[in-house]
């Protein structure tokens, strides 16, 4: 299991965790539907490819890694498909800011909060599921939160 957590009190940049050890970190650019991930040494940007609407869209360098669709705007879900599997990660409500990660409909995993007022991730994902993947997963769950915590 890993830990995600804010670099400061009241900030959106995060350091990974994995034990004590951090191994990863991402944040979140000036508009909303860009960010970074830096995976020890590796760097991915994550931009949407429309202003409001569009694909989420992991890129190391030019190539493409994962990419996620958001298929409703009130809808706190999106679709995702890598290496040829197609996984949904959702929150069951709009109140609740637990994401469940599923996989051809079975639960295979979970980004959670910490605590009720927490924004430490819980990181509950496959241990053999990619990294880059895991990390592209809790950036999406926690931008969701991001945006909740703006009041949009």
């Amino acid at each position: 299991m890993l830990r995600a957590e804010p670099n400061r009190w009241g900030s959106w940049h995060y350091k990974v965790l994995r034990g004590d050890v951090c191994f990863a970190q991402f944040d979140f650019g000036w508009w909303r539907s860009r960010g970074e991930i830096v995976i020890d040494r590796a760097v991915y940007q994550i931009q949407r490819e429309g202003f409001f609407t569009g694909d989420f869209v992991m890129r190391k360098g030019t190539e493409t890694v994962v990419s996620a669709t958001k298929p409703s705007f009130s809808q706190r879900r999106f679709w995702i498909v890598y290496d040829d599997v197609a996984y949904i990660l959702a929150s069951r409500s709009s109140f609740e800011r637990k994401f469940i990660l599923q996989a051809d409909g079975i639960e295979v995993g979970a980004v959670r909060p910490n605590g009720l007022l927490s924004r430490t991730a819980i990181v509950d994902l496959p241990p053999d599921m990619p990294l880059d993947l895991q990390m592209f997963l809790t950036w999406l769950a926690v931008m969701m939160w991001k945006r909740q915590s703006e009041g949009s």
